[in-house]
């Protein structure tokens, strides 16, 4: 009957031993605080522009160096050749004369054609990476010790922090 009752009364100082612990707020004092930091990226979209020349249409698109081209190279090739032989210089010296007044008619700015100033804009996206205060770190003392916490908002020092304490008897 001995062995029965130990172990039953060393469960009902187990429960008991929780409802004789206490807590009370005490005051401290913070003596030190410290930011906690953390890295924040954002895309951030930006407009660029610049001006650029671009080449102006004639609106002809080859059709009138072409025609031209290929008249002109008609009577030239047909100075050349006699009989059969000068029809076929002549549309010979046409479709040549065609090809040749068509790249005239289509040739670049750069080889003497028009621009046309224009304005063109396009979006990026940029990348901005900047330190945000996440939390603070302090540490405090009080009459009965000193220890450190964390907190979301700012403390200074020397303020004046409520901290609870418990109090629970050893056995």
């Amino acid at each position: 009957m001995k062995f029965i009752s130990i172990p039953v009364g060393l469960v009902a100082m187990a429960i008991a031993l929780p409802a004789l612990s206490s807590t009370e707020v005490v005051y401290g004092e913070v003596t030190r605080v410290t930011p906690k930091y953390r890295t924040e990226i954002s895309s951030i979209p930006q407009q660029r522009c610049e001006f650029v020349d671009v080449p102006v249409s004639t609106g002809e698109s080859g059709m009138g160096g072409t025609i031209l081209g290929g008249i002109a190279g008609g009577v030239i090739g047909n100075q050349f050749g006699g009989g059969t032989g000068k029809t076929a210089m002549t549309a010979i010296g046409a479709v040549i004369g065609s090809q040749v007044g068509r790249n005239l008619s289509e040739q670049s700015p750069s080889e003497g054609g028009t621009y046309r100033r224009e304005k063109r804009c396009h979006t990026t996206e940029v990348q901005e990476r900047r330190e945000v205060i996440s939390g603070y770190t302090y540490e405090y003392s009080s009459k009965y010790g000193s220890g450190m916490g964390e907190s979301a908002h700012p403390l200074e020092v020397g303020q004046s922090i409520r901290l609870r304490m418990s109090l629970r008897p050893e056995l």
